[in-house]
């Protein structure tokens, strides 16, 4: 079983941006014209452009739209077969016509590095960045909820037939099945109500999902089907998700946990007259008429939405206490929604939340 983060541990790279410049040059033989910092949880990644337009490097061609340059946290730096098989699951899924981010090689010939930087260890890895908006920066719809679920069923149909070793017995605190181990983090909340309402779910989960995990159909999944990680693009005046980013999270885990999270993340995107109830249930029929769930993943499904908010506010709190000034980690607790979400879904029953599940299920087909 891989390591799991636990209170306390400091992970996160530290370096400055021009100490981020100077590797990625060395590293790539790559000439930066602009490096920018991009939001991230445990890791850094930077957005950069190079100069000119001939070859640099090992890279065949520039590629206009830049790159992204990632040096993972100490933690998963010490997990190189695992980062490597990220790296190939990027390139399963574009030969199968599912675009994502792809790895780029470095002066070496490989795909990714380790290196000491200010005395820890780090993986580093050159991305290809995907152009587009995601799906954080729209105003989403009925339509596009369905569509996300449904984008999401392509995408654990085309990795049916990838295997890599290197995702068997491993683990990270986001996994949903790591639920049990929010309970070690939860001095982080503050509140005593939300402290109890995070108690409660973390005691369902262990009692209605945990018995059941070796039953439940398991497969890979990218595992972080989040709003920040989905690129969507306009096609007959329709906004439609068609891009995927971001494999850190990706793991052999239950079909269920999946849905459960793009459901969760799309119902803190609802706004107005769509309500995150039939936001998230609409997710789920959308991947339901490609890829059908069973009465059992339906029925435990709204436990397991639940959990998944519980874990990014949680863990968002506790993230923020170890680094004040990476406010990107707070993003589902930001404006008191992802709170507001977690009560109001927790409150309704399970035949609420089928009566709901019924009626997407119907929309799905019209």
């Amino acid at each position: 079983m891989s390591e799991v983060l636990k209170p306390g541990q400091q992970i996160r790279p530290n370096l400055s941006v021009e100490e981020a410049r100077d590797l990625v040059e060395k590293l790539y033989g790559v000439k930066v014209e602009s490096i920018k910092e991009l939001d991230a949880y445990d890791d850094k990644n930077y957005h950069i452009l190079l100069k000119d337009e001939a070859p640099q490097g090992n890279l065949l061609s520039i590629w206009p739209h830049g790159y992204v340059f990632k040096i993972l946290n100490s933690m998963d730096s010490k997990k190189v077969s695992y980062v490597e098989a990220q790296n190939k699951m990027m390139l399963h899924l574009t030969t199968k016509n599912i675009r994502c981010t792809q790895p780029m090689p470095n002066l070496n010939e490989q795909l990714l590095s380790v290196e000491e930087i200010n005395g820890a260890h780090h993986i580093v890895r050159l991305l290809q960045f995907e152009p587009g908006k995601i799906l954080y920066d729209i105003k989403i719809d009925s339509e596009l909820c369905i569509q996300t679920g449904s984008f999401l069923a392509e995408i654990n149909t085309a990795l049916e037939d990838f295997q890599n070793a290197a995702y068997e017995n491993h683990s990270t605190i986001w996994a949903l099945d790591s639920t049990p181990k929010l309970v070690d983090f939860l001095f982080a909340v503050t509140d005593e109500d939300k402290k109890k309402l995070v108690a409660d779910v973390i005691a369902a989960f262990n009692d209605r999902v945990m018995p059941l995990i070796e039953t439940l159909p398991k497969g890979m999944i990218h595992g972080d089907y989040n709003e920040h990680n989905i690129l969507v693009r306009k096609h007959s005046e329709q906004w439609v998700s068609d891009g995927l980013l971001d494999f850190g999270d990706s793991q052999y885990n239950c079909y269920l946990f999946e849905v459960a999270l793009a459901a969760c993340y799309m119902m803190l995107q609802a706004k107005e007259s769509l309500t995150p109830v039939h936001a998230g249930t609409l997710v789920v029929a959308g991947y339901h008429k490609l890829r059908p769930l069973s009465a059992t993943e339906l029925g435990l499904m709204r436990v397991c939405i639940c959990a998944r908010l519980c874990q990014s506010l949680v863990m968002g709190l506790y993230s923020h206490a170890q680094d004040p000034t990476n406010t990107y980690v707070l993003q589902t607790a930001k404006s008191g929604s992802g709170w507001t979400v977690l009560e109001k879904t927790w409150q309704i029953s399970d035949e609420e939340f089928a009566k709901s599940l019924d009626q997407a299920f119907d929309e799905t087909k019209q």
